[in-house]
């Protein structure tokens, strides 16, 4: 085997009885190695566990720009009394852009405080009613149910 320049700077570490420093840095090398590899094993497996459990949340949706859909909103998010009454289902609104292929920017009125974005798992599509005696219901979350 041909002898690199590591080789020769080495050869001056040759102790007295003959053994050099060679075989520790070579055994401190494999040590790393191996550290470095079960390093890597376990991050994959961390990714993979939190990719399954991304998964299992991920919706299948078929959203456009200009579609009308509901948005669920928490319970947690509503305050007021007889939060608990209140409807989960606001909208129809109106889908005015694709920010990813996860999230949709709502046309929602200012005083909800809600962030204009919102994730597919909050929206479902508007369908309106079969039978249409007064035309669209709309129904939107009042001042006083986003209220500090």
């Amino acid at each position: 085997m041909p002898r690199s320049p590591l080789d020769f700077i080495f050869e001056k570490y040759v102790t007295v009885d003959g053994r050099s420093d060679i075989d520790k840095a070579r055994k401190f090398i494999e040590k790393i190695y191996l550290i470095h590899h079960t390093v890597q094993e376990q991050l994959d497996k961390s990714q993979s566990s939190y990719k399954e459990r991304h998964d299992k949340r991920w919706v299948d949706h078929k959203f456009q720009v200009g579609n009308e859909v509901w948005l669920y909103i928490s319970k947690k998010r509503l305050q007021g009394e007889g939060k608990n009454l209140k409807p989960i289902r606001y909208g129809p609104f109106k889908i005015l852009e694709k920010i990813d292929n996860n999230a949709f920017k709502l046309d929602l009125p200012p005083y909800t405080q809600i962030y204009y974005v919102v994730n597919v798992e909050n929206l479902r599509l508007f369908e309106p009613p079969l039978i249409d005696d007064q035309g669209v219901h709309v129904q939107l979350p009042s001042i006083d149910d986003f209220s500090p």
